[in-house]
């Protein structure tokens, strides 16, 4: 008996399925594999600016060309395997080359984990006979499980195609077009967008790489020459140094200066005179206004803490490896100070990620950061050992960055909370029952503090936000007196107003090209008639979004402007100077979507839609009611994703043309006039279809001939007050 033919065609029709799928999943492949290469187009630009920056003490040094060619080898071999990958899967789509397909499918295991696993069932399918056969001139095999050596029954008689489902375009060539066509656009608008980011990414890198961006480091800061001095620390590998010297004025809220470059491992500073000091472990220079002077290495501590003042001169104590001793200036360097030898307990945890040393009426009192746990101990003169650190006082919570001074009534310590919300600085102080919360000051700390004393009595607080350098000026009962806020010139930079608004251009003009594609595509392949009368049209992409754009625009202007004047204020812009903002914008968004929403519900139009002479209204042409309106309006955080790409993809393909907001709550958004539907015409959806019989507009809706008509809004006929009102 031989095997049925419609059996052998369904076999065939599920292995041309397979290989699509297939295709589909080698077009995903090669995208993701060429967006992974991109990725390497970073060491590309290191290297470069490496090489162009000429600088001797740049952390790459001769390994720039190898940077170079790393990077170009994995984005050579990267997009050429992404390539040949989308390649093989336009063969299987079309059935071509069935050579190629395989030994693609073989390069691309190594690329774990997805080109693995499709190469691997890449190999399997295609090596199956039957798959192989479609391949040699779309032949019908005999698929598995049939007896070899019989030949297919002839087919049936041609059966008429069943009709293709042209709903909502003008014919099924024009549908096939539209898909292939809008396809096309959106490959080509998240193309560009992806090319965008990797463009940012490379651009910020080689700022980052050339341009002398830093991160302060205040701990360890100083008061030198009526400024305050502090170490910044350059990220990019191709700045000049690791480290800088970088300075504020504590009177004004200008921005800071940047000084000259200092050994990478400098973390504290001491300022004696004349000359302000730079020590680290293993560093000693100093820095009296011109260049910056290196000691030998031979001459500098090995663990120095945050200098103090010691009888009128700055001093450091340092933590060595059997002892820590009292350094101070003397002649051209530094030295030991005789006498001030303390042993440390062998059972000593390890060196102190921080730590400070201040003088007391009984001796020193140190306060030390463990690995995030601060401890303190009392060093007396007549004691010769340090005690144990696990026997130190604790202080409570854990934070990384603290600064400790001694004020009226004994120590002070300053210490971040560093929570997600929380971020105030908690001010302890040291009495006889231990530490004791004192009180919580009310700035924002993200970063490395230090407290200065001067003459006055007076103190300021300086701290590290992220970008921006804030100081808290304490009077001497400990209340705050004033505050001032530094942005540096680097992040004030990218933080214009004109490179902000370059960016949100340029990540919006593809979305907004893409979407007058899609609209002029659609009024030609797309048939935007109601249900097939002409007389009642959908809306336009164009219209809804200059709807949505005018409804937007009172709030949007308020924030756009709002942000403008902050950005611009650039020496005292910091990151949380924009949470105005956003919380208006938000708020803005809030009030007037239920707003808009309500009128939508209750009239069906919103400001916007009633200037661009569209309507909302339900499936049924009646009003949509407020809650329709308000789900609808929620989900526009759904359809607005991406630039609003989600939902012109949605009207774009929707039958109805609706989003997604529109398709959940079961609305449509209509013209509010129709093109030729002159007064009195009789295609008006309105006027009744026959004598004594309501019209398609009225639907299920009450009708009454006691009750008075009023005129339609479209025509001349009459209807009664129940009538739907589109």
């Amino acid at each position: 008996m031989n095997p049925p033919f419609d059996a052998i065609e369904r076999s065939r029709a599920a292995d041309v399925k397979s290989l699509r799928l297939v295709s589909v999943f080698h077009y995903v492949a090669g995208g993701l594999i060429g967006l992974f290469a991109s990725f390497f187009v970073v060491h590309i630009v290191l290297g470069v600016a490496a090489l162009k920056s000429h600088d001797a003490n740049s952390p790459l040094g001769d390994a720039a060309p190898f940077f170079i060619g790393i990077g170009a080898g994995f984005v050579t071999v990267g997009w050429t395997m992404a390539g040949l990958v989308a390649y093989a899967g336009r063969c299987l789509a079309r059935r071509e080359r069935h050579r190629f397909c395989m030994v693609v499918a073989g390069l691309s295991i190594p690329w774990f984990p997805l080109g693995s696993a499709l190469g691997i069932f890449t190999l399997v399918l295609l090596g199956k006979p039957h798959i192989k056969a479609l391949f040699d001139g779309n032949a019908l095999p005999v698929p598995p499980g049939f007896p070899p050596g019989f030949a297919p029954a002839p087919p049936p008689p041609p059966v008429a195609a069943p009709p293709v489902d042209t709903k909502g375009w003008r014919s099924a060539e024009a549908k096939a077009a539209f898909s292939r066509q809008v396809g096309l656009v959106l490959a080509g608008v998240f193309g560009v967008q992806i090319l965008l980011v990797i463009a940012s990414v490379g651009v910020m890198t080689a700022g980052a790489v050339t341009t002398p961006m830093a991160i302060a480091d205040v701990g360890g800061a100083a008061r030198w020459g009526g400024r305050i001095w502090y170490i910044e620390t350059a990220p990019g590998f191709g700045s000049p140094g690791s480290r800088r010297l970088a300075s504020i004025d504590p009177a004004s809220s200008a921005a800071p200066v940047a000084g000259p470059v200092i050994p990478a491992a400098s973390t504290v500073l001491a300022a004696d005179g004349p000359t302000l000091w730079i020590l680290g472990p293993g560093v000693l220079a100093r820095y009296d206004g011109g260049e910056v002077t290196v000691l030998p290495k031979e001459d500098a501590p090995r663990h120095p803490s945050r200098s103090f003042v010691h009888e009128g001169r700055p001093a450091i104590f340092d933590w060595g490896r059997t002892t820590i001793d009292m350094w101070s200036p003397e002649g051209s360097g530094w030295s030991r100070v005789p006498g001030s030898s303390r042993f440390i307990s062998r059972r000593e945890p390890g060196l102190p990620q921080a730590w400070t040393v201040l003088p007391s009426e009984s001796g020193f009192d140190i306060v030390a950061d463990f690995f995030g746990t601060l401890r303190s101990c009392h060093l007396d003169p007549s004691d010769g050992t340090l005690p144990e650190p696990a026997r130190w006082d604790r202080l409570g919570g854990t934070a990384f960055y603290f600064a400790a001074v001694s004020r009226a009534g004994g120590l002070v310590v300053y210490q971040p909370k560093m929570g997600v919300f929380d971020r105030d600085v908690s001010v302890l102080r040291h009495t006889d029952l231990g530490w004791q919360n004192e009180r919580d000051l009310r700035v924002r700390a993200s970063g490395s503090i230090a407290a200065l004393p001067d003459e006055s009595g007076a103190l300021d607080l300086v701290l590290d936000q992220a970008g921006a350098i804030e100081t808290v000026r304490l009077s001497e009962s400990g209340e705050v007196v004033a505050e001032r806020t530094r942005t540096s010139p680097v992040v004030a930079a990218m933080m214009s107003p004109r490179w902000i608004a370059l960016w949100i251009g340029l990540s919006s003009l593809p979305v907004l090209l893409g979407a007058a594609w899609v609209a002029r595509l659609m009024r030609r392949d797309r048939d935007d008639a109601v249900d097939g009368d002409p007389s009642l049209r959908y809306a336009s992409l164009l219209q809804r979004a200059a709807a949505h754009a005018i409804d937007v625009a009172p709030w949007s202007v308020v924030v756009l402007v709002w942000c403008w004047r902050i950005l611009r204020s650039a020496p005292a812009f910091t990151p949380r100077t924009l949470l105005g903002p956003a919380l208006a914008g938000t708020a803005g968004w809030l009030v007037t979507g239920v707003l808009w929403a309500c009128t939508e519900g209750l009239w069906g139009v919103s400001p916007g839609k009633w200037l661009v002479g569209i309507r909302v209204v339900g499936e049924d042409l009646g009003p949509c009611g407020v809650g329709r309106a308000l789900a609808r309006s929620a989900l526009r955080l759904i359809d607005g994703m991406m630039n609003f790409a989600v939902g012109i993809v949605a009207v774009a393909f929707s039958p109805r043309w609706q989003r997604l907001g529109d398709t959940a709550a079961k609305t449509l958004v209509v013209r509010a006039r129709a093109k030729g539907a002159a007064a009195g015409s009789s295609t008006c959806r309105r006027r009744a279809t026959a004598a004594g019989s309501p019209g398609p507009c009225a639907g299920s809706r009450r009708t009454s001939a006691a009750r008075p008509t009023r005129t339609c809004c479209r025509c001349t006929s009459r209807r009664s007050p129940g009538s739907a009102s589109i």
